[in-house]
């Protein structure tokens, strides 16, 4: 019988996690410092165009996002079980396959680059450069979409620091490049596709290299592709399309819709409330990518007790963390858009408020999301998410055409059925697949709504009362707010077993000094 690979989950727990905060904070730091870097270059309407630029690029690439997703189940499976020959077979097979769907990409993406400039609101932007932007993102989305074969073996292996140091080096050559280019010739959208596609190339090279030294068990040999794997790894991938389009619809097409219904100025507006968005999900997967190889592993060992028990202590971990800062963008709202952008996008508050507060919907799902694919059960989950998502699209046509509620309508209409996908029907589905309660998630999932209006409620009523008019005032409170949340909730919260599970997990030089009273 094969020995099981053993992915070491508590001994690279600790890096993971150490690698998953620097990509973070880098993106973070990065994501925040374009946004007026690129509208005091670029100007404002012109600046929503890059965001929009990626948007639409996942439509045309989210069939090999389904292929990819589909693969890593086999191929993490096959390596966690041990069998080398299936897992040779998987990857030649997924490298040979999703090829071939980027070459049949490549002349869609030339059409949609070629109509993009006509189909949206560029405000006074020249049409080639659009257009140049377009086609360099997309080329970048196939070129990271192949790569990604090659990033699933160090996924596999629980190297997620791995992963993160190619995620370091694509952004850090992108935005390096941004700069240059800007400042040394002229800002431009062309330089900035031109960013992208450079970037993608350098991640590629680094990907293949790290993939050849961690997993020298797998050699790339054409010969090795196998129709019947293909079409086994088909069957999810079709589905996984499926739901893609439901969750696109539930994400992306937000700055479509925008930009279609309300003109470039408004897709900006809704970007800058995604990209707070986008920042609070990526700390959420700090925690909950770490997660997933561990999921995998007790499928692939048929321990369904102890997969279900790390779920649910995944959903809790997760929530208690997103709790804190989703609550604190909401509440200093007013000096973080200040201090960001300027006092003129004040009014961008109660969009924030909306688009943020949804965040929490992602880490409630993020957990579970693997098991279906674990069980090779993902026919419902993808049609609810189509569902979902057309239920979506309807809204955010209808809210802001003949309700008047503008932009709000949009970001609502996504939430409805963000929710509706993630929170409710998941969930139930989950549960009735490893043969549990129908409920057995669910309670779990929605006490991180509690967690959320622990800080909401107390720290709402108190910068009400307490003037906080400087900057040292408002770090002072916030400073208050976190010592106070993390030295009560984990404890209330959480057993002592799972307690010291997660204990064990945090790195040693951090675990020994946080008292056993508070953690």
């Amino acid at each position: 019988m094969a020995e099981h690979l053993d992915i070491k989950f508590q001994q690279r727990f600790s890096k993971n996690i150490i690698s998953n905060v620097a990509y973070f904070i880098l993106n973070f730091l990065i994501g925040i410092l374009l946004v007026p870097f690129f509208i005091d270059s670029l100007g404002y309407a012109a600046y929503g165009l890059i965001p929009l630029a990626t948007s639409v690029t996942s439509y045309v690439t989210m069939t090999i996002d389904a292929l990819n997703y589909a693969i890593s189940r086999y191929l993490i499976v096959d390596l966690q079980r041990g069998d080398p020959t299936e897992a040779n077979r998987t990857f030649n097979t997924a490298l040979m396959g999703s090829l071939r769907i980027i070459l049949l990409l490549i002349p869609v993406a030339i059409i949609v680059a070629w109509f993009a400039p006509s189909l949206f609101s560029i405000g006074e932007t020249a049409w080639n450069d659009v257009f140049i932007l377009f086609l360099l993102v997309f080329g970048s989305a196939l070129i990271r979409a192949w790569s990604s074969n090659f990033m699933q073996t160090l996924f596999a292996y629980n190297r997620i620091d791995l992963r993160n140091f190619v995620g370091i080096i694509n952004i850090t050559v992108q935005v390096g490049l941004i700069i240059f280019l800007f400042y040394f010739i002229s800002p431009s959208l062309i330089w900035v596709g031109t960013a992208y596609f450079t970037a993608a190339l350098i991640s590629l090279l680094c990907s293949i290299y790290l993939s050849k030294k961690i997993a020298s068990n797998l050699h790339f040999n054409p010969k090795l592709f196998s129709r019947k794997r293909l079409t086994e790894i088909g069957g999810i991938a079709v589905w996984s399309l499926i739901g893609n389009v439901g969750c696109a619809l539930t994400s992306s097409i937000a700055l479509i819709i925008a930009n279609v219904l309300l003109g470039e100025t408004a897709a900006s507006d809704y970007s800058i409330a995604l990209t707070i968005n986008i920042g609070l999900i990526a700390v959420a997967s700090l925690l909950t990518t770490t997660f997933t190889p561990m999921i995998y592993s007790y499928f692939a060992k048929g321990d369904t007790q102890g997969l279900v028990s790390f779920c649910k202590l995944a959903i809790t971990s997760s929530g208690l963390m997103m709790a804190l800062p989703i609550g604190l963008v909401c509440l200093f709202a007013p000096e973080l858009l200040t201090l960001w952008l300027g006092q003129e996008y004040i009014y961008l508050i109660p969009l924030l408020w909306i688009v943020v507060i949804s965040t929490l919907i992602n880490v409630m799902e993020a957990p579970t999301s693997t098991i279906g694919v674990c069980y090779l059960r993902v026919r419902f989950q993808c049609i609810s998410a189509l569902l979902t998502g057309l239920l979506s699209l309807l809204l955010a046509i209808i809210l802001p055409s003949y309700w008047n509620l503008g932009i709000y309508g949009i970001a609502i209409a996504i939430v409805i059925g963000n929710w509706l996908h993630r929170c409710v029907l998941c969930p139930l589905y989950f549960s009735w697949l490893i043969d549990r309660s129908y409920l057995n998630f669910i309670p779990t999932m929605y006490k991180t709504t509690l967690y959320l209006m622990i800080i909401l409620i107390p720290g709402g009523i108190v910068l009400f009362y307490v003037p906080h008019t400087s900057m040292w005032t408002t770090i002072v409170l916030g400073l208050l707010i976190c010592i106070l949340y993390i030295l009560s909730i984990p404890r209330l919260v959480l057993k002592k077993k799972e307690r010291m599970l997660i204990r064990t997990c945090i790195p040693s030089f951090i675990s020994k000094i946080i008292p056993h009273w508070i953690f």
